[in-house]
This record gives structure tokens, C-alpha cells and sequence, in this order.
């Protein structure tokens, strides 16, 4: 991830229009998060968690032994990355891309997102696609997800 060097606060520069946190010449400006970054009500509430507890564990078991598995594939062309919440944790997830990248450079790689951490869209590489999933809406998420094929599913959850 880039970084963005600043120059120190200099005695006059106040005064000269250069503020503290000026951006270095030829370093391009990082996105702006301002606006995005508030408190998501959808987050921790109670009843959700106790749907996903009683609810969503015990329907994934059961979906697991109805559907069969599928072979391994001989070669990953398409590479999902799962991560539907914490900004934290999506920075952590932009090192993993790069190594994916890095083993399989051919693939295309899809990464998925909740609205929670949908802010570190900008952050990702060009050539990456950033899908942002209703994770409050359990039925469309996996709506979405099943639209888009793929090879294999890495979840960072």
C-alpha cells in the first residue's frame, strides 16, 4: 500500500498557505475516507448474532451434506477473497492479494465486501474487482455470491 510522505511543520509556513500534513511534490494524494468511515448500526446487534448462531451455523451444516462436492480444479483462473467486515482487517487482506497475485498472475480475482469495510475499495489494485454483498440480507448475499462463478473462495472472515 502506498504511503504518503509529509513535510514538518516549518516556522512560517502558516503564513505561506502550507499546512501541517502537505503532501510531498510528486506523491499523489491517497483516497479519501472522510464520510465513510461512521458507526454502522447493522454491526454487533444482538439479535443478528443470535440468528447467525442458532440459525446460520445449523443451515450451513445442513447445506454442506445435500450439496456434493466438487472436483479440485486443475487450475485457478478466477480467485474470490471474503471479507465482510473490519477496515482493520481488509488492510491485512490487501498483503494477501498481492501474494495471490503474485503465484497466479493469470487469474482474476473478485474480492467481496460488506458495507462495513466497503470504504477500502479505492485502496485495492486496478485490476482487482470489489463487490460489496448485503450481509444484513443473508438470501441476497448468496444470491450475489452465486452469480459469480469461480475456482476457488478464500475466506478472511
Amino acid at each position: 500500500m502506498a504511503t504518503q510522505e509529509t513535510f514538518p511543520q516549518v516556522a512560517g509556513s502558516e503564513e505561506a498557505g502550507v499546512g501541517r500534513e502537505q503532501p510531498a511534490p510528486g506523491v499523489p494524494p491517497l483516497p479519501s475516507l472522510a464520510g465513510n468511515l461512521g458507526y454502522d448500526p447493522t454491526r454487533g446487534r444482538p439479535l443478528l448474532r443470535i440468528a447467525d448462531r442458532f440459525l446460520g451455523i445449523p443451515l450451513l451444516a445442513a447445506g454442506s451434506l445435500v450439496k456434493r462436492r466438487r472436483p479440485r480444479p486443475q487450475r485457478l483462473d478466477t480467485i474470490h477473497m471474503l471479507r465482510t467486515a473490519g477496515i482493520g482487517d481488509t488492510v491485512l487482506l490487501l498483503g494477501a492479494l498481492v501474494q495471490v497475485r503474485e503465484v497466479y498472475p493469470q487469474a482474476l480475482l473478485r474480492v467481496f465486501l460488506g458495507s462495513s469495510n466497503a470504504a477500502m475499495a479505492p485502496f485495492f489494485p486496478a485490476d482487482v474487482e470489489v463487490i460489496v454483498l448485503p450481509v444484513t440480507r443473508p438470501l441476497s448475499s448468496l444470491a450475489t455470491l452465486r452469480r459469480y462463478p469461480c475456482d476457488v473462495m478464500l475466506d478472511f472472515g
